[in-house]
């Protein structure tokens, strides 16, 4: 059972990469590409994780963005924001610093 858990999310990530760019990608699309309803998704998702699959989804954005940014692919935060989904720069810097406790001006630094 563990095992299909794990192959379970293996998909999930997969689908939340395969639309990172995509601003509009919400729990709609991931329910429809797995074909489960909402609430077998959340429950899913929250057994697995201990996450809601909106926060989920945000987390996995952010962890790429902080890779992205590490790795220094990316020079502003803007272009960063932009290939993880995020229209609005502010609120993915607000988003970043609560999830990793870090300013990106730290990060960019480096």
């Amino acid at each position: 059972m563990k095992e299909f858990a794990e192959k379970w999310l293996k998909k999930v990530d997969n689908l939340i990469d395969r639309n990172l760019q995509n601003p509009n990608f919400q729990l709609m699309d991931l329910t429809n590409a797995l074909e489960i309803s909402t609430a077998q998704l959340y429950r899913r998702i929250l057994k697995l994780t201990g996450m809601s699959p909106n926060k989920y989804i945000r987390q996995n954005r952010l962890k790429k963005a902080k890779e992205i940014l590490e790795r220094g692919k990316y020079p502003t935060v803007r272009e960063t924001a932009a290939r993880v989904g995020y229209l609005q720069p502010e609120y993915f810097t607000k988003l970043f610093k609560k999830e990793f406790n870090v300013l990106l001006k730290d990060i960019l630094k480096n």
